[in-house]
């Protein structure tokens, strides 16, 4: 028996620049069902609306007001916008150049919607995602929905996919309190945020060797200096995230860290031997630290794996929540 859906719940914000196409968009969303639909041509109204848990769908032009639109959604995806880093982001484009739908996709959109396109047609790449949402994935620079068939060359082990709330399907199915949602949001963002510390050792135990190389063969130079850049960033962002978790005491090693990659110094600079001697030491104790939460992701992983060989029939038992 299929879930009675109330679009009237829903709540989307338009972001286009076209009047005629926003206006197209929003009648064939009100058709539908749609009631709580806030339109606007400019990206600080969008922006609004996600950080104050406006909304549970966004629809916007990726071109309006330049790349904003992407360090939003890159800013969404990483929690630093808003209390919901799941909202469900379709794009849309004009643009159908390879590295303009690449941009779009790597900043964790949902989906890519090439214009012009009928309004109507639209709408239903809307309704796909009440029940069909990619897992999202967690790399050193990206979160958000997975859309690699295999793993990348050279990559040491499959990406964790995490199945990631879905607010625009908890409003419309109304099957879930808010209350519920939210909890099930911030669970969801503790998996997420282990998974790019883990993600972030590992990283820092790759770029301490080939830093190590160079200054022991005395060819340093800009691979050397990008390496030390991406050190650093990784150490910070590591640093951010233990902070509160469970993993909070290992803070203090990713300071040090941070610490010792500011010293070291790059091509053209004096070395600072300690630092460099410091490195290595470091990483390998951050590392072991952190083994608890990188079994995790690879046993999660694993789950993840066995479950998909298998087809599971209708849930039985229980009564939906509303969500109010």
């Amino acid at each position: 028996m299929q879930s009675r859906q109330h679009f009237d719940l829903a709540r989307v914000v338009l972001g286009e620049s076209r009047r005629e196409f926003r206006q197209a968009t929003k009648t064939a969303l009100l058709e539908r069902g749609f009631r709580h639909v806030i339109d606007t041509d400019e990206m600080e109204g969008v922006r609004v609306c996600l950080t104050a848990d406006m909304v549970d769908l966004v629809i916007c032009d990726g071109t309006l007001e330049g790349r904003y639109f992407c360090e939003l959604v890159r800013r969404l995806r990483h929690h630093e916008t808003g209390d919901n880093p799941f909202i469900v982001v379709l794009a849309t484009t004009e643009d159908a150049s390879e590295g303009a739908v690449r941009h779009l996709i790597r900043c964790g959109a949902d989906d890519v919607i090439l214009k012009p396109l009928a309004a109507e047609a639209l709408v239903r790449r809307v309704e796909r995602f009440i029940s069909n949402r990619k897992p999202f994935a967690v790399t050193d620079d990206y979160i958000g929905p997975d859309r690699r068939g295999a793993p990348r060359p050279g990559e040491p082990e499959p990406l964790p996919l995490i199945e990631v709330p879905n607010p625009l399907q908890a409003r419309i199915l109304n099957q879930i309190t808010q209350s519920m949602l939210k909890r099930a949001v911030q669970d969801c963002w503790i998996r997420i945020n282990e998974c790019r510390i883990g993600r972030h050792s590992e990283q820092i135990e790759r770029l301490v060797q080939p830093i190590l190389d160079a200054y022991a063969s005395g060819t340093v130079n800009e691979a050397t200096a990008g390496h030390l850049a991406l050190l650093l960033r990784a150490a910070e962002d590591l640093s951010a995230r233990l902070a509160g978790s469970r993993f909070d005491h290992v803070g203090k090693l990713a300071v040090t860290l941070i610490d010792v990659a500011r010293r070291i110094g790059g091509p053209g600079q004096a070395t600072d031997h300690r630092a460099l001697d410091l490195l290595p030491r470091l990483s390998s104790a951050i590392a072991a630290a952190l083994v608890p939460v990188r079994e995790s992701v690879r046993t999660s992983h694993a789950i993840r794996e066995t479950v998909s060989r298998y087809s599971w029939g209708p849930q039985e038992g229980g009564t939906p929540g509303r969500l109010m």
